[in-house]
């Protein structure tokens, strides 16, 4: 395939997506402590101790201004964060602290590194 030829598949994929996503089509996955109802709503992960660390997240952004100031937050206060599997013989299950850090590809190291 010429690049021309590659450069029109791109853009026909590219409106594709589009067109999807502005019939609310797009399978995107949904942040942590989000679900997708079967009905394509969403709405927050049922779990209360998942709402109340979502609230935080979102409050202490609001009050710091910046991921890093928030990360350093967690991180300090040892906030766990849970994490639905939606895959393999766990699916649906809730995973929370050091496993959930672990499931983003990050450990403790990472994590002091980052506050740091």
């Amino acid at each position: 395939m010429s690049e021309a030829e590659l450069h029109i598949l791109r853009q026909h994929l590219w409106q594709g997506k589009l067109q999807k996503a502005r019939r609310g089509e797009l399978g995107m996955p949904v942040p942590t402590g989000y679900l997708r109802k079967l009905s394509g709503e969403i709405v927050m992960d049922p779990d209360e101790e998942v709402q109340a660390v979502v609230r935080l997240v979102l409050e202490q952004y609001a009050r710091i201004g910046s991921v890093h100031g928030v990360l350093r937050h967690l991180v300090e206060h040892k906030v766990q964060i849970g994490v639905r599997l939606w895959t393999g013989c766990y699916r649906a299950d809730l995973l929370m602290g050091d496993g959930a850090a672990w499931l983003m590809g990050t450990n403790e190291a990472d994590r002091r590194r980052a506050v740091g």
